[in-house]
């Protein structure tokens, strides 16, 4: 009874001594494979951060790459309004200065004008009053000759008194014709 009892014994300590084992055994084994799971859930974990900071950084990268973009096509606009600006400033300078220049040629223009007309009045009124004086002084020879013809044959022809009164009545004819013919040339020649 005493060595069943004794075996009995043995065997509980048996027992709890592989149950111990077991225990640990299980203990450990589920310890690692906590470890693990707990390694695998940072790992998972510093994945999914990971991935997040990648998509983070891949948007930030997009967004600095589409403000990068806005602000050169704002500078692009801002340069073409910038340009378009001075080109009509220019346009305009150019057209002022053109406007400018087209007045000053007109005024030099209508100066030289009115000066070439005034040289041609000038001259024209020169070169008439020359042919009037020019024509009145053939008048007056034409009118002496005349006279003096008409008077020697009359005084030829006549005699006496009569040739006396006739040279007289001549000369007195002869005065006013030549009177007369001169102040038709003159009006003639002013009103040419």
């Amino acid at each position: 009874m005493r060595a069943e009892l004794d075996l009995r014994r043995a065997a509980v300590c048996e027992w709890h001594r592989r149950a111990e084992l077991d225990l640990r055994t299980a203990a450990g084994e589920c310890h690692r494979r906590a470890e693990l799971d707990l390694r695998r859930a940072a790992v998972c974990e510093w994945h999914r951060r990971a991935e997040l900071d990648l998509r983070r950084a891949a948007w930030l990268l997009e967004w600095h790459r589409r403000a990068e973009l806005d602000l050169r096509r704002a500078a692009v606009c801002e340069w073409h309004r910038r340009a378009e600006l001075d080109l009509r400033r220019a346009e305009l300078d150019l057209m002022r200065r053109a406007e400018l220049d087209l007045r000053r040629a007109a005024c030099e223009w209508h100066r030289r004008a009115e000066l070439d007309l005034r040289r041609a009045a000038c001259e024209w009124h020169r070169r008439a009053e020359l042919d009037l004086m020019r024509a009145e002084l053939d008048l007056r020879r034409a009118a002496v000759c005349e006279w003096h013809r008409r008077a020697e044959l009359d005084l030829r022809t006549a005699a006496g008194e009569c040739h006396r009164r006739a040279e007289l009545d001549l000369r007195r004819a002869a005065v006013c014709e030549w009177h007369r013919r001169a102040e038709l040339v003159l009006r003639r020649a002013a009103c040419e």
